[in-house]
């Protein structure tokens, strides 16, 4: 079995509120393996950029768990510099 490198469970993110809210993603999950390439398509405002951002990092989903090698929740990680 291949290890895996990136585990995203229920990610969702809601762009503004009410009538006008944009719901980019909603409890989206994804797990990577170990070599595995990964080709995301979609069309425009589907959730790409918002689940790519979340996986690496650079944004903290607000209810998601995200892990990377088991060993670094990047919920949890802290962007320096």
């Amino acid at each position: 079995m291949t290890e895996v490198v990136l585990k995203a469970e229920n990610l969702g993110r809601v762009y503004g509120s009410g009538e006008t809210a944009t719901h980019a993603l909603t409890d989206a999950s994804l797990e990577i393996g170990e070599g595995e390439l990964v080709v995301v398509r979609g069309p425009s405002g589907s959730g790409k950029t918002t689940c790519s951002t979340f996986s690496v990092g650079s944004t903290t989903p607000p209810r998601a768990v995200c892990t990377f090698r088991e060993w670094m929740s990047l919920t949890r990680a802290r962007r320096t510099g």
